[in-house]
């Protein structure tokens, strides 16, 4: 069985200003300097989702204190959920949102961004 990793709601706490800080400028400079850049309309918000929603976890475990573990599976599950939920069970309800797989690769790169970003690990 893996080690639990340490939180830090500091640290959490900081990514999620981060990710909130590329999300905007994403949104309001980044797309409108670079039209017909396919990554920044299409994917980078993407990449940004499951390290928010990751860091938010951390930080309510934080402030609960919860005695959850985030182990590997719980990011995988959590991962493959997400994934399902945005990209199969959304459109159904969003006439707007379309299905998109390479969204799900998005979400997967930002899962392994964040478990490398907090590696640390508790002995």
């Amino acid at each position: 069985m893996e080690a639990a990793r340490k939180y830090h709601p500091k640290k959490n706490s900081f990514a999620l200003l981060l990710i909130a800080l590329a999300f905007l400028t994403n949104q309001f400079v980044l797309k409108n300097s670079f039209p017909e850049n396919t990554f920044l309309h299409s994917w980078y918000n993407d990449t940004l989702a499951m390290p928010a929603i990751f860091s938010f976890g951390a930080v309510a475990r934080a402030a609960t204190k919860a005695n959850i573990t985030f182990t590997n599976l719980y990011f995988l599950v959590l991962t493959l959920f997400c994934s399902f939920v945005f990209e199969y069970i959304r459109p159904i309800f969003i006439k707007s949102s379309v299905t998109d797989k390479y969204d799900i690769l998005a979400y997967c790169v930002g899962a392994a961004a964040y478990i490398l970003w907090c590696k640390e690990s508790v002995k």
